[in-house]
């Protein structure tokens, strides 16, 4: 995992506290697109940390969303 740096300049490395005051800008974006496209913090912290673009990271996981909304409900599928 990359670290990230605070607004008081310490790195830091690990899970973003959401229950914080201040959050980074990077981890306000992270936050927003998993509560947007309903994935964990985890999974879009993952794909950010590996891709370093969030526009890119956004895109992929609505493109995800999409595709999981699309999907027929397991009812329909039913006998």
């Amino acid at each position: 995992m990359v670290p990230r740096e605070e607004t008081n300049g310490r790195a830091v490395s690990g899970p973003i506290q959401s229950d914080g005051p201040v959050l980074h800008v990077v981890d306000q974006s992270i936050l927003d697109i998993s509560r947007e496209f309903r994935f964990t913090i985890e999974e879009v912290q993952e794909y950010y940390d590996r891709c370093g673009a969030m526009d890119r990271t956004r895109a992929r996981f609505k493109k995800m969303r999409d595709i999981l909304s699309a999907l027929p409900d397991d009812s329909d599928n039913a006998a």
